[in-house]
């Protein structure tokens, strides 16, 4: 099966017309979009540079790496302002070139996994003898476009009938913008997508231990990515009824399952997590379990009121999220994808998909909850701090469990051309911005 999708992948020129189209478009955001403007930037450029050191664990006492004060302002306040900044320039003043400063952020709770890339394009910038934190952030971001690149062909050869699916949540503006910057998202979400499609690949055909080992990998490299999205791994039980069809398959996807949540566990932060708007997270628990209807409460408010926020912030970056037309558009580019989705073939299995919806609600509160303990007023009845982007695994998977039926091209190739619609989008965006 999958030498005919590698196949079926490459003799398609629209497959590699977008592939490529895709690559350039987040090349041109990566290289020409504002510095340190994108989602959280300045906290996660701090957090490779701090990997680029070879600072790779934040514990109590030895958060973060020396910088120069005056690279350090540059990064935490001369675009925009970062959680724990500390304010050096009277001390920059003072001692000058000699000054400098722990490189603390809020982004410092998370593993050197999804930094690697990053970590690695600032080395080559200073090889290149770009000093600036302007020229290394251009180059963190490049790495993680290509990095993100290469496993997004890997998903589009492995992906069994989703190809087009996974194109178009792919084309969507913001994910584009994502994957362009200097985040843990950026490797975060390739990594979930090609994991589904290894997932959603397994057939009642026995698979060699190359198969088990590359899911484990993946596995272990989203756990470690964000302790939230480590659930995804479930879907190696029972994404298809061949996983849920004997003990032996079962014990070893169970067995990638572990790995991923063992490497949540072990990247678990050891250093405080930025805590705001007075929230008490012990506070915040007693209030959520004085109650059974509390914490649905709390998550119903959440989402009826602010569900058209996250949607246009998963599609429209920055100001372009305000304008008039950006809910309408929102709408209708998502329409697109589950029209997509829904044409894809007749249901196969039933039980697989209703496990798979419930998997992507799960995703969902697990995204949710964080926040509320660490960002929310004690007794909010509505969760502060949730951003579009978190929610994209959770519309992943909701959107398997819409469309994907059978291993098998079909209908959803009629469907292809609606793929043009968030790439037009992406382009009118970049010709915007950029």
């Amino acid at each position: 099966m999958n030498d005919k999708l590698v196949r079926i992948s490459r003799s398609d020129w629209l497959v590699v017309f977008l592939f490529f189209a895709n690559l350039s478009i987040a090349l041109s955001f990566a290289w020409r979009a504002v510095p340190f403007s994108l989602p959280d930037e300045g906290a996660h450029f701090l957090r490779a540079y701090e990997v680029s050191r070879g600072h790779f664990f934040n514990r109590p006492g030895d958060d973060g790496v020396l910088m120069p004060c005056d690279d350090y302002l540059v990064i935490g306040s001369k675009y925009s302002p970062i959680a724990f900044f500390e304010d050096v320039s009277q001390r920059l003043v003072a001692e000058g070139e000699a000054c400098k400063v722990r490189s603390r952020n809020s982004a410092g709770i998370y593993s050197p996994v999804p930094y690697v890339a990053s970590a690695l394009g600032i080395r080559a910038a200073e090889s290149l003898e770009l000093q600036r934190p302007e020229d290394q952030l251009i180059a963190a971001r490049v790495a993680n476009v290509l990095l993100g690149s290469v496993i997004l062909y890997t998903a589009l050869l492995l992906f069994p009938i989703g190809r087009w699916a996974l194109l178009y949540v792919m084309w969507l503006p913001f994910t584009v913008m994502v994957r362009s910057s200097v985040s843990a998202d950026a490797v975060t979400l390739t990594s979930i997508a090609v994991f589904i499609a290894i997932a959603l690949s397994y057939s009642a055909k026995p698979r060699g231990a190359a198969y088990w080992l590359f899911a484990s990998v993946l596995a272990f490299v989203i756990g470690a990515c964000k302790i939230v999205y480590g659930p995804v791994s479930l879907l190696m039980l029972f994404a298809t009824p061949a996983q849920r069809s004997s003990l032996w398959r079962g014990s070893l996807g169970a067995l990638v399952v572990a790995v991923s949540l063992g490497s949540s566990l072990l990247w678990y932060p050891k250093v405080g997590v930025y805590i705001g708007n007075g929230a008490i997270p012990a506070e915040q628990l007693a209030f959520l379990m004085d109650g059974v209807g509390n914490l649905p409460h709390v998550l119903w408010k959440t989402f009826a009121e602010n569900w058209p926020f996250y949607l246009v912030q998963m599609v429209m970056p920055g100001a372009l999220g305000n304008q008039p037309f950006a809910l309408p558009l929102s709408l209708a580019l998502f329409g697109g994808l589950f029209a997509i989705s829904a044409a894809t073939a007749t249901r196969r299995d039933a039980v697989s998909n209703m496990l798979i919806l419930g998997l992507a609600l799960v995703v969902l509160v697990m995204i949710s909850l964080p926040l509320y303990f660490v960002y929310t007023p004690v007794g909010g009845t509505r969760i502060l701090g949730l951003q579009g982007r978190y929610f994209l695994p959770s519309i992943m998977l909701l959107v398997i469990a819409v469309g994907l039926r059978r291993e098998q091209v079909c209908r959803a190739d009629h469907f292809k051309w609606l793929v043009l619609a968030p790439a037009a989008s992406t382009s009118w965006v970049a010709f915007q911005l950029l």
